[in-house]
């Protein structure tokens, strides 16, 4: 459940965001709003009254705006990475519903991880992610293979990549799952065997 906890948190601090992106102009208004009815209740005292409430809602107004617009820009970094750290949240639960739902299940039915991801369609007809947040293919690879029963080769490992955010595989910002279990690290350069879109429709 955390890389769908990580996705719900992170729309609640863009929620939050926003809010302060409504705020800063709204507070804005009532600097000018505030800053006018001073002047006149300064230059026009006979007309218009309230000159200390004027100041005083100038004052508020402009403190209000400033703490707003401090924070707003102080937290812009801290959403960038937020929004970083959702898409590959969202790429890590694609990843583990890949294997989860398709990969294992395979393995658990032919004693062996499918030699390219087309083969999934051998045990259902039901379209997995093949798609990473960025809509880039998975790179697939079964990793070790076992000769058994003469000719027949079991593929007892395997290999799953995501380009990340660059869109290139091989670099620091992959995202790589071996067995099921998400890794550290870039890919292998001699790692794309199998596009996770060829032969197959991906999804997201």
């Amino acid at each position: 459940k955390l890389p769908l906890y990580r996705v719900v948190s992170y729309d609640a601090y863009r929620l939050a965001f926003y809010l302060s992106a409504v705020l800063v102009p709204l507070s804005l208004a009532g600097v000018w709003l505030a800053q006018r009815a001073r002047r006149l209740a300064t230059t026009r005292p006979a007309i218009f009254g309230g000159a200390g409430l004027a100041k005083t809602s100038l004052l508020l107004s402009s403190t209000w705006a400033v703490l707003l617009v401090t924070v707003t820009a102080l937290n812009i970094p801290e959403s960038i990475e937020r929004g970083k750290a959702k898409r590959r949240a969202a790429t890590r639960a694609a990843m583990y519903q890949l294997h989860r739902e398709s990969i294992q299940k395979y393995f658990n039915e032919f004693g062996s991880y499918p030699q390219d991801l087309s083969d999934l369609s051998r045990i259902s007809s039901e379209k997995s992610p093949r798609l990473d947040y960025w809509e880039q293919p998975f790179l697939y690879r079964p990793d070790v293979e076992i000769a058994s029963n003469g000719s027949a080769v079991s593929f007892t490992n395997y290999r799953l990549v995501s380009a990340g955010a660059d869109g290139a595989y091989g670099t620091a910002d992959d995202l790589i799952m071996i067995d099921g279990l998400i890794v550290d690290g870039p890919a292998e350069d001699d790692l794309p065997v199998s596009v996770a879109g060829s032969g197959a429709t991906g999804e997201k």
